[in-house]
């Protein structure tokens, strides 16, 4: 059973064969022997839903974030993505720690279950 994550498409990305997702950080570490860890995607509000492996993540303070990995993920500059940040996620704050989370589609006929594991909009892990 795959976990299914729900990513709003912003900036079109989830279109794209790779992408990339800024969100919460995965609580626990992982290893370069870890990737690529297979998902199902399904898009925020939609019935899309595909395969996708996450082939790596980039950790990164709220206040330090890059802006090419924030534009590629929600068609915003750092500076913009930590006010979203804070005003759209609840308990948001300038000090929390974000994670860029690089997808890769993968091609599969068999789409997600409905037993299947739906994770929240903001954190994957």
């Amino acid at each position: 059973m795959a976990k299914v994550v729900v990513i709003p498409n912003y900036n079109n990305k989830l279109m794209s064969d790779i992408f990339c997702h800024v969100a919460s950080p995965p609580a626990n570490a992982f290893v370069s022997s870890d990737f690529p860890i297979r998902v199902a995607v399904r898009m925020d509000g939609g019935s899309m839903t595909f395969y996708a492996n996450i082939i790596s993540l980039v950790r990164f303070g709220c206040y330090d974030a890059p802006s090419s990995l924030c534009m590629m993920s929600h068609g915003m500059d750092g500076d913009e993505i930590v006010k979203w940040w804070i005003a759209n996620v609840e308990g948001g704050s300038v000090e929390d720690d974000l994670c860029a989370y690089i997808f890769k589609k993968v091609d599969s006929p068999l789409p997600p279950q409905d037993g299947d594991q739906v994770e929240t909009k903001t954190e994957l892990f």
